[in-house]
């Protein structure tokens, strides 16, 4: 690490400007995506987890080493590392569309669904102990809840109220 910016990707196209944009999903309204960052530091701040935005889309981890590609119509983003750096946490949509999971990637690449679908996820978070995964989600309408989900599949309401809750 210099402590200088650098490109980290060598595919995609740069903006009429001639400026790189890296990591945040502002090619487009980031609502139409219900999307803010496709990217995450591991714990140590020495790696990158970056989602590339290709059809079909790559979590690469580090950058340059696949560990998981999206259905040919779906995308991949809040992508968050675990505390302890052994997995990586994400919305998993299986087309381009609302619809979502959360799903983990460990460090081989095995993809593990944690949850059922729901209309609209925005934000997610690793809890400090790395057992939980805590997010933001609908089934049916833009009122979005904090949810809890273990690795084990083991899922919780925390918060509802009247309106759209984001993390």
């Amino acid at each position: 690490m210099t402590g200088l910016p650098a490109r980290l990707t060598s595919d995609g196209t740069t903006s009429a400007e001639g400026e790189v944009i890296n990591g945040t999903f502002d090619w487009v309204y980031e609502e139409e995506f219900d999307c803010r960052d496709g990217w995450d530091w591991s714990p140590d701040g020495k790696q990158l987890a970056i989602a590339i935005a290709d059809s079909p889309q790559r979590l690469e981890f580090p950058p340059g080493k696949v560990l998981y590609t999206s259905s040919g119509t779906g995308w991949l983003g809040e992508l968050r590392i675990a505390p302890q750096g052994d997995r990586i946490a994400l919305v998993d949509h299986t087309y381009f569309g609302g619809d979502a999971t959360i799903s983990v990637v460990d460090l081989n690449g095995t993809k593990t669904e944690l949850t059922g679908k729901f209309g609209t996820i925005f934000g997610l978070a690793w809890t400090p102990d790395g057992k939980e995964i805590w997010f933001t989600a609908s089934k049916e309408t833009t009122q979005r809840s904090l949810y809890a989900v273990s690795l084990d599949r083991k899922q919780r309401l925390i918060y509802k109220l009247p309106g759209a809750l984001g993390i």
